[in-house]
């Protein structure tokens, strides 16, 4: 009791994701560059620049791990670069230039199949779709060569023997010839067998054909307003047979949103009766993860259609990180905790990422701004050299419509850890989110000093109480959940 009138304590949920409420009124719950681990804040993988393959500006299209060769390709700008591993101590990776595209923007899809129908003693052939031509690397002979089709391909992938690809503008896709990504006849020239499947359940136009993890012969082909599943039979006049009792009634907004990990596919979908919505599917069932406010955020976006996305794990967590550059915008969805989180670069813009991979026991990726490779592990707490704006903001702190004095506000965290300066900067706003007053800045402990609680004191009067919390620091924050003691 202070003052003779009663006083409680009630828990603070700083320990959280981002909430997408339609209207800030609704829910203002927001996490910055941290994720949730063993219901502790932590933080989210930063960033160290390991290779400079161009300088200057640049565009980052693709990226792949060659499974095979042991090798990464990436294209960058127009051009196709062979990473390998490096006997030089300045860097992990090396490159060499193999040869150029005809376009110069725009995502790049790579695949490889496993055996080469032109040099059966050796090689495998990596296949790149700048969703113009087919271009296919011959790590054999280490040649780049554009291959003529009689459509214009898009998505490529490899499953069974065969890399797959939409015929752009049409509702049919395509296989190659069995291993070997050089020939796409429309039949078969030694047994007759068409190369040529539908997309049929709508009228609709093929975006992309994707295997499905973890099921043997499972393929989606995916259109713009509905994906349909089939699987490799292994028939005579075509392999692959369509289900006859599931379909999945929503396409793709961009292809590059696809990914798949584990078990999962997962890509920004729409149809001719929906707005943009994430959806993830095991090839048995469908499952929408985006929320009513999440749902809203995309049909008010400038330019919803610029967007990519990729799976990685970070720590065990499968998480899919997803960008709209127009529109300055990042996010993840961590599959463990089932919460969304906003990532960033070091001045909140949109996350430099575009595309990841696993290699060499590190995760590696491009970015759509630079020429460069960059290592992506929660080992580093900066991002390349900056300080990364970590930020929480808890959801709203309300009982009806009674308002209350804030005397306390706390929380536990973790300091005396890092010789790295460490503050903790806390900010409230008294209308629900609307509007934030002025910082308060807390100075943590320096290295040996575990002292670990924080503390604010007279925070104010309100009914509706949101926090806002910025951690800075180039090391690491580990958060925990809090209290606040009210009149």
């Amino acid at each position: 009791m202070i003052g003779g009138v009663a006083t409680k304590t009630v828990p603070i949920g700083i320990v959280g994701g981002t909430a997408f409420g339609r209207y800030p009124k609704i829910s203002s719950e927001q996490t910055w560059n941290m994720i949730v681990s063993d219901d502790w804040l932590v933080d989210f993988a930063g960033y160290r620049s390991v290779l400079t393959i161009k300088s200057g500006q640049a565009q980052g299209r693709g990226l792949f791990n060659s499974a095979k060769t042991g090798q990464m390709i990436a294209v960058i700008d127009n051009g196709v670069y062979v990473l390998t591993k490096s006997r030089d101590r300045s860097s992990p990776l090396a490159f060499t230039k193999v040869g150029n595209l005809e376009t110069f923007t725009g995502d790049v899809f790579i695949d490889e199949n496993d055996a080469n129908g032109a040099n059966p003693d050796g090689g495998v052939q990596i296949a790149l779709c700048d969703k113009k031509n087919i271009y296919i690397y011959d790590t054999a002979t280490s040649t780049l060569t554009k291959i003529t089709t009689d459509f214009v391909p898009g998505y490529v992938q490899f499953q069974d023997g065969y890399f797959i690809a939409p015929a752009v503008g049409t509702n049919t896709w395509r296989l190659s010839v069995l291993n070997d990504g050089t020939s796409w006849p429309a039949t078969d020239p030694d047994s007759g067998a068409t190369n040529v499947g539908e997309l049929l359940t709508k009228p609709d136009n093929t975006l992309a054909c994707v295997r499905v993890p973890g099921k043997a012969g499972v393929l989606l082909v995916i259109g713009s307003i509905v994906t349909e599943v089939y699987t490799d039979v292994g028939a005579q006049l075509f392999p692959y047979q369509r289900s006859s009792w599931l379909n999945i009634d929503y396409g793709c907004l961009n292809p590059a949103t696809i990914a798949a990990s584990d078990q999962f596919v997962i890509w920004l979908g729409v149809n001719e009766k929906s707005g943009p919505v994430i959806l993830y599917t095991d090839g048995n069932q469908v499952q929408q993860i985006s929320n009513d406010g999440l749902n809203y955020l995309f049909q008010n976006l400038t330019n919803p259609t610029d967007c990519y996305g990729f799976l990685f794990k970070q720590d065990g967590h499968l998480i899919y990180q997803f960008t709209f550059p127009d529109d300055n915008i990042s996010f993840i969805y961590d599959f463990n905790t089932q919460l969304f989180f906003n990532v960033s670069d070091e001045n909140q813009n949109y996350h430099i990422a575009k595309r990841a991979v696993y290699f060499d026991d590190s995760f590696y990726f491009i970015s759509d701004r630079t020429g460069q490779i960059y290592e992506y592990s929660t080992k580093y707490s900066d991002l390349d050299g900056e300080i990364c704006p970590r930020i929480r903001i808890p959801k709203n702190i309300r009982f009806g419509s009674q308002p209350f004095n804030v005397n306390n506000f706390n929380f536990v965290m973790e300091m005396g850890d890092t010789s790295n300066q460490q503050f903790v900067d806390l900010a409230f706003s008294y209308n629900g989110g609307r509007d934030f007053g002025s910082y308060m800045r807390y100075h943590c402990n320096e290295l040996g000093n575990a002292r670990n609680i924080i503390q604010f004191w007279q925070v104010g009067y309100t009914n509706d109480l949101v926090p806002q919390l910025r951690f800075y620091s180039t090391g690491r924050f580990v958060v925990s959940n809090g209290e606040m003691s009210i009149q």
